[in-house]
């Protein structure tokens, strides 16, 4: 099973090894739930972060807030698809 998380500036992949033998003990579908879900979690830490560390404080060493409309569009979506989650931790605000 391969874990991406792609972000609009960083993207890193996350090999999970021994998931063959999770699969065969647990069944696919609990093996997939059983990852997704804390991975998921750590997902929505990654966002909560970046709002307070990078889009909330003082400039010109972090980009501040005028509007908020940056800050409140970072959002975190996922797919899943036979062996591999996809979490994408990002905005669509140009």
């Amino acid at each position: 099973m391969t874990v991406h998380w792609v972000g609009t500036m960083n993207n890193f992949v996350i090999q999970v090894k021994g998931l063959d033998k999770l699969i065969e003990k647990l069944g696919r579908a609990t093996a997939i739930q059983n990852l997704e879900q804390p991975m998921y979690q750590g997902a929505l830490n990654m966002q909560a972060w970046a709002q307070k560390n990078r889009l909330s404080g003082p400039r010109p060493n972090i980009l501040g807030v005028k509007t908020g409309r940056l800050r409140s569009s970072i959002s975190v979506s996922r797919s899943i698809k036979k062996s591999e989650i996809t979490f994408f931790i990002g905005t669509n605000v140009e």
